[in-house]
């Protein structure tokens, strides 16, 4: 790749350099406290060109020519803002008699593109990242260079953009603006180090959300997605997932597939769509006859685990009364069984192997023969037997959190479970629940542990809010989803979080988000709130006001080639998708 390649073709029309660099801090007072937000920000003097201005409206990337004492480099800027100005603008005021402005206005209106008096102040923010050509190829790497007074700025071509930005190979995220170029990014990051996505409603959070799950299913076969969904919008999302590798855990009542489709969302872009009302009707009827809607009790089961037997058995033995010889033996030959096995005390006894319920009931029928018919001990001891008995000969029982942390590990489990919980008291329950046996399978019982489940939050500001109760739960989820933020990816445990209020999120569990795309947020607050967390310029945030739907500023340290890079992209459409593999099994 030439120099020429490197840049721009629009760069041979572009004269800019660097006018200042400087260190600002920003501090804005909100419904939630102070933030300050300090950062670097440049100002780019280039002369004025139409073709330059209308090309710095969209996003593009900017390269600062370095001397340095061991040779030549370019640091990298993003553009963010250009403002076309005239010199007599700057001596322009209301204060001025009205035929005089007018005058002013007059000659600067007829300047642009023909006076040497205008210019286009560009405004932007280092991506700390500096280039170097070798053999004719551009090379990126971290920097802590300032750039300096008067250096010459230059645009990056398309290409040098890619090299920049796009793991190759890798999973298209969305086309980059102002580029229409395919942002292609290590996904398998995008799991493994967390994600966010924040946007006001209709930006297209539950759409975007639903695309990425469908990548990192084609990227990672063993992987396992379980969705907390309030709102009810994934499982039209993800319908053709669940219709064949899928199943839906919910509150509501639901016998067929008119009240399954009642009760969630359809998109009215999707619903308007010629045919595909009654697709969705088909799927969901196969959904429903295939027996993938299920109820679940959004409560911890009262299990009697291996530890309860223990600690009955270590009162019998401290006790002193009579029968505590034969507690103290079978507590020892339990310990030991527990050892040998490797057994995790918090496993309820039913969910033993058959091979394990039958020696702990051998165990507690040895100990209760050698008893008095009326000891207390032994009466505990005949319960404990017919409950493990009896529990192991029932057939299914209704799902709950607890069990269903174990089901995603198994090996048969299916590749998408939603959770469909309305109730926000309900869903923080069943979360904490799942979240806390999950890493506690992970960890002490190692099980499955090759295999990587990715949670995902939507309406994520119900389970972690910065302000928590222990009433409603808020408390209690939020304490299990910021273990699961901070420890579980050494247990290949994983969460995305989905919301329309940052501002009223944990802010230590954002602070664990490698990965974040950022639409239109409406609130000052919330963009600051961004801003602080991931050390990102406020101008920056503000650009997104201007979003279009699908829209978004992504941001990772991780997923890009290289780290921290704003982009901005224009996502797939997950609708079509939808649209696409309904209308073909119609055909089909």
């Amino acid at each position: 790749m030439s120099q020429r390649g490197i840049f721009d073709e629009l760069d041979l029309e572009f004269e800019g350099r660097l006018r200042e660099h400087k260190i600002i801090t920003k501090t804005f007072r909100g419904e939630r406290g102070e933030i300050s937000v300090t950062s670097a920000t440049a100002i780019i003097e280039s002369r004025f060109n139409f073709k330059v201005l209308d090309r710095l409206h969209d996003p593009c990337f900017l390269a600062i020519e370095r001397e340095t004492a061991g040779g030549f480099t370019y640091l990298i800027y993003e553009a963010l803002a250009p403002t076309a100005t005239h010199f007599q603008m700057l001596g322009m005021n209301v204060a001025m008699p009205n035929i005089v402005r007018r005058e002013f206005l007059d000659t600067i209106s007829s300047g642009w593109g023909k006076s040497d008096e205008t210019w286009i102040d560009i405004l932007a923010i280092p991506t700390r990242h500096e280039m170097q050509i070798i053999n004719g190829q551009p090379s990126y790497s971290r920097s802590r260079l300032t750039p300096l007074t008067g250096a010459r700025a230059h645009i990056l071509s398309r290409e040098a953009v890619e090299r920049f930005l796009c793991v190759k190979p890798g999973a298209v995220v969305g086309r980059l603006l102002g580029f229409d170029l395919p942002l292609t990014v290590d996904i398998g990051h995008l799991v493994r180090y967390h994600a966010g996505v924040f946007g006001f409603t209709g930006t297209g959070k539950s759409n975007l959300v639903s695309y990425l799950i469908r990548k990192t299913l084609e990227e990672d076969r063993d992987l396992r997605v379980v969705v907390m969904d309030l709102a009810g919008e994934y499982l039209v999302h993800l319908i053709d997932i669940i219709e064949g590798e899928g199943e839906v855990y919910t509150t509501e009542e639901c016998e067929d597939s008119e009240q399954l489709l009642s009760s969630q969302v359809i998109p009215e872009t999707l619903e308007d769509r010629p045919g595909l009302l009654k697709a969705l009707e088909k799927c969901a009827e196969r959904i429903m006859s295939e027996g993938r809607v299920h109820p679940i009790n959004l409560t911890r089961s009262r299990a009697i685990t291996v530890s309860y037997l223990l600690s009955k058995l270590e009162d019998a033995s401290s006790s002193g009364k009579t029968g505590a010889t034969s507690a103290t033996l079978a507590l020892g030959r339990l310990e030991r069984l527990i050892a040998s096995r490797r057994l995790n005390p918090k496993t309820d006894l039913l969910r033993l192997s058959p091979e394990d319920r039958d020696r702990v009931v051998e165990i507690l029928t040895s100990t209760m023969n050698e008893l008095h018919e009326k000891s207390g001990l032994r009466s505990d001891l005949t319960s404990l037997i017919t409950y493990i008995r009896e529990g192991s000969a029932e057939g299914e029982e209704i799902m709950d959190p607890s069990r269903l942390s174990r089901k995603v590990l198994d090996r048969s489990s299916p590749r998408v479970t939603i959770v469909y919980a309305p109730e926000p008291y309900d869903a923080r329950q069943a979360t904490s629940t799942f979240v806390q046996d999950l890493l506690m399978l992970k960890k002490v019982s190692g099980s499955n542990r090759n295999r990587r489940v990715l949670l995902v939050l939507d309406e994520a500001q119900e389970f972690i809010p910065d302000r928590v109760r222990v009433e409603d739960y808020t408390d209690a989820s939020n304490r299990a989803i910021e273990a699961l933020l901070r420890h579980g990816r050494k247990y290949r445990a994983h969460c995305w979080l989905s919301t329309q209020r940052v501002a009223h999120l944990n802010v230590n569990a954002l602070h664990q988000l490698h990965s974040y795309f950022v639409s239109v947020l409406p609130r000052s607050y919330d963009r600051w709130v961004v801003a602080e967390a991931f050390s990102l310029d406020t101008a920056l945030l503000d650009k997104t006001i201007d979003l279009e739907t699908g829209e978004w500023l992504f941001v990772s340290y991780k997923a890009t080639r290289q780290k921290n890079i704003p982009t901005f992209i224009k996502a797939p459409n997950n609708e079509d998708i939808i649209a696409s593999r309904l209308q073909s099994k119609l055909r089909g």
